[in-house]
């Protein structure tokens, strides 16, 4: 009976981490709420950017083979929500890399920073903080490029999509009746 006892408790401690008691003089507390939060912006940002380019790229669609120029203004439209996206997601992951580099100094140094936002709102082009420069740093960097790595697939991919529609646009007529048929000539289909 006690066997059992004793392998149900090791059974919870396996599958329940141990909880973390924090004290109101530690910030850590308060770097992972900031930090969860900002990451949570950053996601959300990036579910409303596929769902614009998806609702642009649907109605660019439905003009393939009818109205090329309809074609080109989706891509405008595609392309200026794009830049908009890119540059403030960039700039959100790099107030993200900042606060994930905050709790790696408070674990490795016991670093504690009290104004968060204060420091955020100080930072600068150059993520400057209390006098280094942050983005010469190569930690620092690393965490930036580990952020932005589905950022950047997102990017690609629907750049690619933009770019293929934009040549279908300006693709002459006679050259493309369907649009099934131009896939299938990529192809090396008939």
């Amino acid at each position: 009976m006690d066997h059992d006892r004793d392998s149900e408790t090791d059974l919870q401690s396996q599958t329940h981490p141990p909880e973390v008691e924090v004290s109101e003089d530690d910030p850590y507390s308060h770097y992972l709420s900031v930090w969860d939060t900002e990451e949570s912006l950053q996601e959300r940002s990036r579910a409303v950017f596929l769902t614009i380019q998806g609702i642009l790229i649907t109605g660019a669609t439905f003009y393939l083979e009818s109205n090329k120029g309809m074609i080109i203004f989706f891509a405008i439209l595609g392309t200026l929500a794009f830049l908009e996206w890119f540059f403030d997601s960039l700039s959100r992951s790099k107030r993200i890399a900042f606060l994930k580099w905050l709790i790696m100094q408070h674990e490795q140094h016991g670093f504690k920073e009290r104004q968060i936002f204060t420091s955020l709102a100080k930072l600068g082009p150059r993520f400057t903080y209390r006098g280094r420069d942050l983005c010469d740093s190569s930690e620092f960097i690393g965490i930036i490029r580990s952020i932005r790595h589905m950022d950047n697939i997102i990017a690609s991919l629907v750049s690619a999509l933009w770019v293929l529609f934009i040549s279908v646009a300006l693709t002459p007529k006679f050259e493309v009746r369907l649009f099934g048929d131009w896939l299938l000539s990529i192809f090396g289909g008939q």
